[in-house]
């Protein structure tokens, strides 16, 4: 489990459904016993490992473009819940967003070091 920086919650880096109202009613699964989800991107600890060894730049530029595409898969579940014959599928499941490691996401709480890495970053993209 991680800190999901976007609400302060807890992240779970295991996806995650997004199911309609009506099919999450007709699941029959125990909530206190969940089945456990197979990972889509932390498969192999050569994976997990290059996660880790991202750049917060690019942590935070992927999970900016894992949360739009989490964003369009829970509409297209939304549409198909209100009405499933103009959207007869429904969204995918939603991915998990990368971890942040602790000391980067201190970094980020601090609103001094948060802007002077965010205009250091940006002066570098600039150039």
């Amino acid at each position: 489990m991680s800190r999901c920086p976007r609400n302060g919650g807890t992240l779970n880096l295991q996806s995650t459904p997004a199911q309609p109202p009506a099919a999450a009613s007709q699941n029959t699964q125990n909530p206190l016993n969940p089945q456990p989800r197979v990972p889509r991107t932390h498969t192999s600890p050569a994976i997990i490992q290059l996660l880790k060894n991202l750049s917060l730049p690019n942590i935070l530029q992927k999970n900016k473009g894992i949360d739009a595409e989490n964003d369009a898969r829970s509409a297209k579940t939304l549409n198909n819940a209100l009405d499933p014959v103009a959207h007869p599928q429904p969204g995918s499941e939603v991915a998990s967003l990368i971890t942040i490691d602790p000391e980067d996401l201190a970094r980020l709480r601090v609103p001094s070091k948060f802007m002077a890495y965010l205009a250091e970053n940006l002066v570098l993209n600039w150039l």
